[in-house]
């Protein structure tokens, strides 16, 4: 199964907004670096576009890596996008998400995680960055219980929607 979700993010990182994060992660006492990989897939459910603003909604799936075990995360996401000043050299970009989420860990067998995810980006000097937090827990394995990562990175990708 994690073939499978490693597969459709790398197939929808192509035309989707790719983003990468570093942070930490803590579990069962113990505190991770981390390297995440998130990719969207997502259509417009709302646009407003004299304010430039649009709530969208799509599959999201996420990759974590960290020097002892490697995650996958999916779950369905709203994102609410916003351009402000879309024609001048100062225009800035903010976006929040939320997601609840399933995941798996190559050092445990099956669906092993529930939790969500919330996250926000923004346009700073030119640079989209990013910074979100998970939580949820595990239900068995070396990171049973509690899960939480903390995350900031910059968003690879040009999403469409900030064209909006």
């Amino acid at each position: 199964m994690r073939s499978v979700v490693i597969a459709s993010l790398a197939s929808s990182a192509c035309v989707a907004p790719l983003q990468l994060s570093s942070g930490l992660a803590v579990s069962g006492g113990s505190v991770n670096p981390i390297l995440e990989a998130t990719a969207r897939m997502q259509e417009p459910v709302w646009i407003d576009r004299p304010q430039h603003e649009a709530l969208w909604l799509g599959p999201t799936g996420s990759v974590e890596l960290s020097p002892s075990d490697q995650k996958a995360f999916v779950g369905a996401e709203l994102l609410r996008s916003r351009l402000r000043n879309p024609r001048s050299p100062q225009r800035t970009f903010d976006a929040f998400w939320i997601r609840p989420e399933i995941g798996w860990s190559s050092s445990t067998s099956g669906l092993q995680f529930y939790g969500g995810s919330v996250g926000i980006m923004r346009l700073v000097r030119g640079v989209p960055l990013t910074v979100a937090a998970r939580g949820g827990s595990f239900r068995s394995g070396p990171d049973a219980g509690f899960y939480g990562t903390l995350t900031v990175g910059v968003v690879l990708s040009s999403p469409l929607y900030w064209m909006q």
